[in-house]
């Protein structure tokens, strides 16, 4: 388990990964540039943003995870990110 997102509650997380959404939009020029993008062009890059958002305060366990459980957690986010357009 992630000591990092054991520690941090909601009112910590939240504005963190508004903070990472806010950075992959900008990276297109804003919220007009973003929204031209096709839809699964936004779903790749939100789900890209969310795996990274949680796999990097815990980059040792993940490095343990087998290549079928990184894809499992792979697989997982890209559904979430559907899920949330749907």
């Amino acid at each position: 388990m992630n000591k990092i997102f054991l520690i941090l509650n909601n009112q910590e997380l939240v504005p963190k990964f508004y903070a990472k959404y806010h950075d992959v939009i900008s990276k297109f020029g804003r919220t007009g540039a973003w929204n031209a993008l096709p839809l699964e062009t936004q779903q790749a890059h939100l789900a890209r943003m969310s795996e990274d958002f949680v796999i990097n305060p815990g980059k040792d366990v993940y490095e343990m995870m087998s290549d079928k459980e990184k894809q499992y957690l792979t697989y997982l986010f890209g559904l979430a990110v559907v899920a949330t357009r749907i």
